[in-house]
């Protein structure tokens, strides 16, 4: 769905302060307002008054210096699990999958460039990994990534593909360069995969057999 709100409908501090919120993360989880600022492109003054309008509401709370997250945030992202059709809809479904193969189940959804795991099975084998419910990951380093790149058109994956490797290169921090460059690899070899399937699909009969008559002897 495109987005045509206009500019003078939109409400720029509501904007800025759901931007902060997600300004903490796992490498993270405590800001000042020297590093609020810097990570937000607002100014020092305009960041300490967004942190202390959050801690007034209970979503922050600080020693004076460090300012970090409240369970209370845990609100905005629950809203949406409790709210929203998809997630209850597909519930069953999980659990019906996970309890027959005897694995873990979960479905995510597409996020810009990162997949959204939105529901999960209880049934968890002890050999199996499990995800979180609202947990991010990079879109080519799941199964269900890759089937969502799979399914664009030839133009419009080769775009995520390199924007991924470009703006998503920081998130893979934790990751060992050998294990980090394989994933990468693997998309990519996915891809080209994916464009040989193509060529050969518009390939006339004709031509088809001919190779494969030439590749059999």
């Amino acid at each position: 769905m495109q987005n045509t709100i206009h500019p003078r409908d939109l409400i720029v501090g509501l904007q800025k302060g759901l931007a902060l919120i997600q300004l903490f993360s796992k490498t993270c989880p405590k800001l000042t307002v020297a590093q609020t600022a810097k990570m937000s492109g607002l100014t020092q003054s305009a960041a300490r008054r967004f942190l202390l309008t959050l801690l007034h509401e209970r979503y922050l709370q600080t020693d004076g210096r460090y300012y970090w997250l409240t369970p209370k945030t845990l609100r905005l992202g629950q809203a949406y699990v409790d709210s929203a059709q998809f997630p209850r809809m597909v519930r069953p479904i999980v659990e019906y999958i996970a309890s027959r193969t005897e694995e873990h189940a979960s479905v995510g959804v597409v996020d810009e460039d990162e997949l959204v795991y939105i529901a999960r099975s209880r049934h968890t084998p002890f050999n199996s990994t499990s995800v979180r419910l609202g947990e991010r990951v990079p879109i080519f380093c799941t199964a269900g990534g890759r089937l969502w790149l799979a399914s664009l058109p030839e133009a419009e994956c080769e775009t995520v593909l390199q924007r991924i490797t470009r703006e998503q290169r920081l998130s893979l921090i934790h990751i060992s360069e050998p294990t980090r460059l394989g994933m990468i690899s693997y998309a990519v070899f996915c891809l080209k995969k994916k464009k040989k399937e193509r060529k050969k699909s518009r390939m006339p009969s004709s031509e088809k057999a001919k190779r494969n008559n030439t590749n059999s002897k």
